[in-house]
């Protein structure tokens, strides 16, 4: 967007080969995303010859547009070429999210007509209240049809058609509203700068912003979702927009009557707009980033939790390139796709369903099977202990289950009907080191509390059996399963304390 109002502005065309050359980029990436600088390109092209606001030359335009066709294009004919059903299954799916299609699987992600100025925009930029991010937007079209700035006009473009066509879809992702945050972003610093001349403004920013308070302290506030339209159906359920708008039009009115019948007072305009800009301000640069970064400390263990890394890489290093991996899992861990981070990192086509050995010896391909459990096939070699999953090989079949990898810590530990054979561990950063426990259930699988004692104190964790990804009736039978967890560094544990009961085992320092 940036290289495109450049362009516009330099009057270049070869300015606007860079910014196709990015939308190609980006359109290789996320395609929802990538298109939104075309379609603002296009438009204000149209809008510059209605003479309505400076707009780049159609020269420009078919630049921008020829030189992401240039960039995206080869990989995506190929990939059409190389893999038509992939490639065909895809497309539907692109097209289901815009279009009702209740025979394509488009994931939990189908929300009502509102759900953009609700939930997908309260995730993307939480703790702002909802309303003020459509306050802003509500200023930068008044501003644009006022001013008729090219870059006003360009960013009510590009968030007007963000949400726009969000809006019209059956299915609403937060990930391709993140498009237009940055756009939403400078819509609230310029509303900010201009609540200093503009009263009436300052009162709706400082009543969006007041929102969270006023539903807490006045509950007749909330008994205005009541009225809405049905087809409302999160603005009905979600407090925040409903009450926001109400409470931010009201302020703005009474604020514009006092305005006028006072004969417009400059301390008014001063105090008024001063009072906004600084407290949208301290939203912006202390509480948006502190939000943030507390949401991701809390969060921070997600980051290293991985089921597929160790076995995808000894898959890639170990197995043929011909070969097929079969995911024997019954759920995916929160924000992953297994089989698509198992075709990641080993390079290998891989299903989350019942291994079929004659469909892949028909197509020419060995078959491996990925799971948590001990399972009657040769292990693959090169999967290191500490990982979530194991690797076998279907074409080898065992008398009785794996025995248990090379490597481990063996254990004789009981809490309930669960018995620890043993734990392998790994350091992974951030003072965070990676096991996996090797678990046996005598009974009804529970969860497994663990407690690491070391010089630093104790850290407890509480392990599900939800965490293998497999049906607790198929732990049940196994020989032996997999319980993965992050802990403090193997270093710094001198015991594990297994249970409620309290039942510990010393652990020797790891081998050097």
């Amino acid at each position: 967007m940036a290289l495109l109002f450049h362009a516009t502005r330099e009057d270049s065309w070869r300015w606007g080969l860079a910014a196709g050359a990015v939308v190609g980029l980006g359109f290789l990436c996320k395609t929802g995303l990538a298109l939104t600088p075309l379609g603002v390109g296009a438009t204000l092209w149209a809008l510059s010859r209605l003479r309505f606001c400076p707009g780049p030359r159609l020269r420009t335009v078919v630049a921008m547009g020829a030189a992401a066709f240039v960039v995206a294009a080869p990989w995506s004919l190929y990939s059409a070429w190389r893999w038509p059903e992939l490639h065909d299954l895809e497309s539907r799916v692109t097209r289901a999210h815009l279009f009702q299609d209740p025979t394509v699987d488009v994931g939990p992600w189908r929300r009502p007509l509102d759900a953009v100025l609700n939930e997908v925009n309260r995730t993307s930029l939480q703790p702002l209240p909802n309303v003020v991010p459509l306050v802003a937007f509500c200023w930068l079209l008044v501003r644009a049809v006022r001013k008729r700035e090219l870059e006003t006009v360009g960013l009510a473009l590009w968030v007007g058609a963000t949400w726009l066509v969000l809006s019209l879809g059956t299915v609403k992702v937060p990930a391709i509203a993140w498009g237009a945050v940055p756009a939403v972003l400078a819509a609230l610093a310029i509303a900010g700068s201009d609540a200093r001349r503009h009263p009436a403004l300052a009162a709706l920013l400082l009543a969006g912003l007041a929102t969270p308070l006023a539903i807490e302290h006045l509950p007749a506030l909330t008994r205005l979702r009541e009225s809405l339209p049905t087809s409302w159906a999160q603005t009905r359920t979600l407090p925040g927009l409903a009450e926001g708008l109400a409470l931010a039009v009201s302020a703005a009115l009474l604020t514009a009557v006092v305005f006028r019948l006072a004969r417009r007072p400059e301390w008014m305009t001063v105090r008024l707009g001063l009072a906004a800009s600084a407290v949208l301000g301290w939203h912006l640069a202390i509480t948006l980033p502190v939000e943030k970064a507390r949401y991701q400390a809390e969060h921070l263990d997600e980051l290293y939790v991985s089921y597929s890394r160790e076995v995808g890489r000894a898959l890639a290093r170990n197995t043929p390139k011909r070969s097929v991996i079969f995911a024997a899992l019954d759920r995916d861990p929160p924000l992953n796709f297994e089989n698509l981070n198992l075709m990641f990192w080993s390079g290998r086509m891989a299903y989350r369903r019942a291994p079929d050995v004659a469909l892949a010896h028909e197509r020419g391909y060995h078959p491996y099977l990925v799971s948590p459990l001990a399972e009657p096939y040769a292990p693959v070699p090169g999967v290191p202990p500490q990982a979530a999953l194991r690797a076998y090989d279907l074409e080898a079949p065992l008398p009785q289950p794996a025995p248990l990898p090379d490597g481990i810590t063996q254990l004789s530990a009981r809490q309930a009907n669960l018995e620890v054979l043993g734990f392998a561990s790994r350091g992974v950063g951030q003072d965070l080191e990676r096991y996996a426990f090797y678990v046996r259930a005598l009974g009804p699988p529970q969860p497994l509390r663990v407690a690491f004692h070391g010089p630093d104190g104790i850290v407890e964790r509480v392990l599900e059996p939800g965490a293998t990804l497999r049906s607790p009736q198929a732990l049940r039978g196994a020989a032996w399963f997999i319980l993965p967890a992050l802990g403090p560094p193997r270093e710094k544990v001198t015991q594990l304390e297994f249970g409620t009961v309290g039942q510990r085992v010393a652990v020797s320092p790891p081998a050097p």
